[in-house]
């Protein structure tokens, strides 16, 4: 089922959603000709029912540029309730790809002896199978409606979307005789206007949405140059009815786009195709798409996410319990980690690097391990973040895996396969900054963002508050120049211990800040996403006024010349604290420097006490 073959990357098709014409009442016009008698269909043409045949039959749109898109199967004739009582005829099965059907009568969803979605008008007898792939059905308002009740009052066990008025959109269906994958029933509002059907999909849709008075919330058709519109137009509207975007060639959501360049406001679903590959090229940018409660979801479905990032310190804000070297979370999606966020179905992620592939093989074998000695290398999972369900399997190809089902506080995943290998799109190196070494067999790392006083306090007490596991090492990404107890916070910082193994990161920048000028990284959060209800005092402006100019690529902490800020506990090991790319500042002196009086001489006894490079905030 998951097999999906690799074809030619057509960049800036528009595809043609619906093409052809209808009569006035829905009848074929006289501007189609009949379909031929391949099984691959060229053109739009008018199908006249044919003799069922005890054998497998595949008719497939023969999707081309030269030709637009997919063709439209405009059936004749109505449909006749006798075949309800007709037997299927064994060995007929049929297959559906990359078509639109209008003009039809679709069997109930729980009629006996047909197939469910079995197209009545298209044989003199029903198949005993029937498969759908990438099949767009111009409904009546009877047939769907009578599919969405289905789908509604029972438990399909189906993924599939709905806006309840203009699109039923299934993305997994297996129901007694009947496979659908990527099937979108189209009806009410979004029913293309009968002389419009061999307009292009992006003017079909603009005309439907305008006699529906927006009503339809459909995006079809998007490539490379229609899909940025689209989402700027469309998923920026603040409203609880889903959009599907259907996107019919390789796009790229990545280079270009700075940080909350696009805002979801809305449920989205980006869904491609599932018989042919259709990528999504992030470029290894984050933090584009900016998901916004309360309405906001997006779902990924039948795509090939690629050039995927770790994320950055923007991203580290909202990351936990989720670690940002991690790349298969898709960063470029800048929503809050500790909610549902990731909606992956019959999805490839190409992660960045061969060692993160390795290392989520590693971890998910463990985590399914039948001894105990083993799973505890992924307590984690558990404890920080919730997993609840993870099937997997190896394959399709040498080093990779598939899973089947991943559930967990972030994740809701469903046939998404973890691989390293580019699809389509030219893979690019990892972006400049914190590298954090994947270790295999070892959890992965906490990254959180530092960019105050009160952020800074967080990191340290926010892995005992959430029993984050003590497996995992911490990382505090300084985003802004930081100083304990600032003048606008003076009681802001108390004696903390550092109880994890952690390591304290200054991320670099490029931004030309002036002084006294907040952060950009600071700007740029406050602007991504709504402003906390805490009571807690706001951070601070970032104290660039005491850090030298020369070093203003790197973040500074200034300690206060406070002793003992961080504690060490009795017995830590080696590098139990490491700080790296940081300006240290506001050092003190150690604590017997008092007792050296200036008229008694020096005796040596408190030399070191003198040298403010001995790191007295960090009492060990």
């Amino acid at each position: 089922m998951m097999d999906r073959r690799l074809a030619r990357w057509w960049p800036g098709i528009a595809l043609i959603l619906f093409a052809g014409t209808l009569g006035a009442h829905g009848q074929p016009g006289n501007r189609s000709p009949d379909c031929d008698a391949a099984v691959n269909i060229s053109r739009t043409c008018i199908w006249r029912p044919r003799q069922a045949v005890p054998q497998p039959v595949v008719i497939s749109g023969d999707w081309r540029p030269a030709l637009g898109g997919f063709p439209v199967l405009m059936l004749d004739g109505a449909a006749d309730a006798r075949q309800q009582k007709v037997s299927a005829v064994k060995g007929f099965t049929l297959t559906l790809k990359r078509l639109v059907i209008a003009n039809v009568t679709l069997a109930p969803p729980d009629a006996a002896g047909l197939p469910a979605l079995w197209p009545q008008q298209m044989y003199t007898a029903p198949a005993t199978a029937l498969t759908m792939d990438d099949v767009r059905i111009i409904a009546s308002a009877e047939d769907f409606q009578a599919y969405l009740n289905f789908f509604k009052s029972n438990d399909t066990k189906a993924s599939y979307f709905t806006d309840g008025v203009g699109f039923l959109q299934i993305s997994l269906w297996e129901y007694g005789s009947t496979s659908a994958h990527s099937v979108t029933l189209v009806s009410g509002p979004c029913t293309p206007p009968s002389a419009a059907l061999h307009l292009q999909s992006t003017v079909l849709l603009s005309a439907a949405a305008a006699a529906s008075n927006g009503r339809c919330a459909i995006s079809a058709g998007n490539n490379n140059s229609t899909l940025m519109p689209a989402l700027l137009r469309e998923a920026s509207k603040s409203t609880s009815q889903p959009l599907l975007v259907l996107i019919t060639a390789n796009v790229s959501l990545g280079i270009g786009l700075g940080p909350g360049a696009i805002s979801i406001c809305r449920p989205v679903i980006m869904a491609g195709l599932y018989s042919r590959p259709t990528s999504v090229d992030f470029g290894m940018v984050v933090n584009q798409l900016n998901v916004t409660e309360p309405y906001a979801k997006m779902y990924w479905q039948s795509l090939d996410l690629e050039n995927l990032s770790p994320g950055d310190g923007l991203s580290a804000a909202i990351a936990p319990p989720y670690g940002v070297s991690i790349s298969c979370n898709v960063w470029a999606m800048y929503c809050p980690r500790s909610k549902p966020c990731l909606n992956l179905i019959n999805t490839t992620s190409v992660v960045a690097t061969a060692a993160e592939r390795d290392y989520l093989t590693f971890m998910f074998s463990m985590y399914n391990s039948p001894l105990p000695s083993m799973r505890q290398t992924t307590d984690f999972y558990h404890t920080d973040l919730k997993v609840t369900t993870l099937q997997f399997i190896p394959g399709p190809g040498n080093d990779e895996i598939t899973c089947q089902v991943v559930k967990s506080l972030s994740w809701d995943w469903s046939y998404n396969i973890i691989t390293a290998e580019p699809r389509v799109a030219r893979k690019l190196p990892l972006p400049a900054g914190l590298q954090l070494p994947i270790q295999q067999t070892q959890a992965g790392p906490l990254v959180q963002a530092v960019d105050g006083c009160s952020s800074f306090e967080s990191a340290v007490t926010y892995p005992e508050e959430h029993n984050i596991s003590a497996t995992r090492r911490l990382v505090w990404m300084l985003t802004a120049n930081v100083t304990l107890n600032p003048p606008d916070q003076p009681k802001c910082w108390q004696r903390q211990t550092i109880k994890y193994t952690t390591k304290m990161f200054g991320e670099d920048f490029q931004d030309n800040v002036t002084d006294g000028d907040p952060s950009v990284h600071s700007l740029l959060h406050q602007a991504l996403l709504p402003a906390p209800t805490s009571t807690a005092p706001a951070a601070p402006a970032a104290d660039t006024t005491s850090a030298p100019g020369p070093l203003s690529q790197v973040y500074a902490v200034g300690f206060d010349y406070m002793r003992a800020a961080l504690v060490l506990p009795p017995g830590a090991p080696d590098k139990q604290f490491e700080i790296e790319n940081v300006m240290l500042h506001q050092l003190p002196q150690g604590p017997k420097i008092g007792s050296v009086q200036a008229d008694s001489g020096y005796d040596g006894s408190v030399a070191q006490d003198v040298w403010t490079v001995l790191m007295w905030p960090v009492e060990r």
